[in-house]
C-alpha cells in the first residue's frame, strides 16, 4: 500500500520543481529560510509532505550564487541571526522563463497523462497472458 502512496510511480517527490517555487514564494515578499520551508510545505508540488530543510538551504545557497536570490543575516530578539532572502532581479527573469517551462511541460505532460488513460483504459498487459496485476497501477482511470 504504501509503495501505491510513496513510490517510485507516484511523482511524490519533484525536486526540479523546488527552484521554481522558492522563486515564486519570494516574488511575493522577503522570507527567511523556515518561513520559504513552510510555504513550500503548502505548495502541490511537495503535496503536503515534509520538506527536506537541509536540501532546501542547500538550494538557496546555490541560487544566492547564481544571483537568483539574495540573502541578508538579521539580528533575532530572541536567538541566533537569521537570514532574510529575497528574490533578485536575476530570479525575477529566471521566473518569468519558468512560468514559460512550466506551460510548456504542462501541455507536455497533459498530453501524456490523455495516453496514459487510453492505455490504462485498454490494459494490454491483461490481454498477454499476465496475472492482471499491475502493482505500479493505472490509478484513477475514468
Amino acid at each position: 500500500m504504501s509503495e501505491r502512496v510513496n513510490g517510485p510511480c507516484t511523482g511524490a517527490t519533484l525536486n526540479k520543481l523546488v527552484q521554481p517555487a522558492i522563486l515564486t514564494t519570494l516574488a511575493r515578499e522577503p522570507l527567511y529560510g523556515y518561513r520559504i520551508a513552510e510555504e513550500l510545505e503548502r505548495m502541490p508540488v511537495v503535496k503536503g509532505g515534509k520538506l527536506d530543510t537541509t536540501g532546501l538551504y542547500r538550494t538557496l545557497k546555490t541560487m544566492e550564487r547564481r544571483g537568483l536570490v539574495a540573502g541578508e543575516w538579521k539580528p533575532s530578539e530572541i536567538g541566533p541571526d537569521r537570514r532574510l532572502y529575497r528574490l533578485t532581479r536575476t530570479g525575477g527573469d529566471c521566473l518569468a522563463r519558468w512560468v514559460e517551462t512550466l506551460d510548456e511541460y504542462c501541455a507536455a505532460v497533459g498530453a501524456l497523462l490523455a495516453s496514459a488513460r487510453t492505455a490504462c483504459r485498454s490494459r494490454p498487459w491483461r490481454r498477454s497472458g499476465a496475472s492482471g496485476r499491475n502493482h505500479h497501477g493505472c490509478i484513477r482511470t475514468p
